[in-house]
């Protein structure tokens, strides 16, 4: 048996042994515990026994197959966790390279030889860091669309004026998701409510261009489908003026200065 394959049985036997003092290392020269260090065993574990494949094949890995998803993904990719892992996969790589080269002097592997069984380690703990980095930014990256899209869901509630009326309110400045969520969105709830007039005002809107214009005037057609009568409130001049500019008909809906005006009108054709 040459001295790398001495070196990669090593490290598989020697595996948990050498996973548990690479934990130690990193836990002593770092804020972190080590009790929390503990929760990586299995994962850091799993980076030596790819080393030792690595080096006893002396063929540097091209795919992440050797990552167990249940590993790595059962809570790294929260804040605390990514952090605290990407801090101890670091650690645990400058500690393995370490003893590759203390083993190898021991077993007198030639010095190129060497040098390349640690490049193996490199490789192993680089793929691993940008896989959890990866894993991590993506599920950052949903947690914050799921929060924009609640946040937006929000900015348009429909608010219950009587059994059968609700006013939805838009306000502040339109771009093109928050009036495609609010045109998916409004139609829904409406007839969850079981709504039969929507007053839709728009006096609280600062700005948007033609196209969420389009968005936010197709509502009122939606609705109409869904047997919900609409009043449109708080028109400006600018929007007005869009409106005829995208040949949008407003002939046949109701049309008030305030929400006032309109629900004195609702008042008065009720009595």
């Amino acid at each position: 048996m040459n001295g790398l394959n001495t070196l990669s049985t090593y490290l598989k036997e020697e595996k948990s042994a050498i996973t548990q003092q690479l934990l130690e290392q990193a836990s002593a020269g770092s804020h972190i515990s080590s009790m929390a260090a503990e929760r990586y065993h299995d994962f850091l574990q799993l980076l030596v026994n790819q080393t030792a494949s690595s080096i006893a094949s002396d063929t540097f890995v091209t795919q992440k197959d050797f990552l167990n998803d249940e590993l790595y993904d059962r809570s790294y990719v929260c804040d605390s966790f990514w952090t605290e892992l990407i801090d101890i996969l670091c650690s645990c790589r400058l500690g393995l390279m370490d003893l590759i080269r203390s083993k190898g002097i021991t077993l007198n592997i030639d010095l190129h030889k060497l040098f390349k069984a640690v490049d193996h380690a490199v490789h192993v703990f680089d793929i691993a860091i940008r896989e959890v980095s990866t894993q991590y930014n993506q599920a950052h990256f949903k947690s914050i669309h799921k929060f924009e899209e609640q946040v937006l869901e929000l900015t348009a509630p429909l608010v219950p004026l009587s059994k059968k009326v609700a006013i939805l309110p838009l306000i502040g400045t339109f771009e093109d998701q928050r009036a495609a969520i609010i045109n998916a969105k409004v139609a829904q709830k409406a007839s969850e409510m079981g709504l039969e007039l929507l007053i839709i005002d728009f006096s609280g809107i600062e700005s948007f261009d033609s196209y969420v214009a389009q968005h936010i005037f197709k509502i009122r057609d939606v609705l109409q489908l869904i047997g919900v009568t609409s009043i449109l409130t708080g028109i400006r001049p600018s929007i007005a003026q869009t409106a005829v500019q995208l040949g949008i008909s407003i002939d046949q809906v109701d049309i008030f200065n305030t929400v006032e005006h309109a629900l004195e009108a609702i008042r008065l054709n009720e009595a």
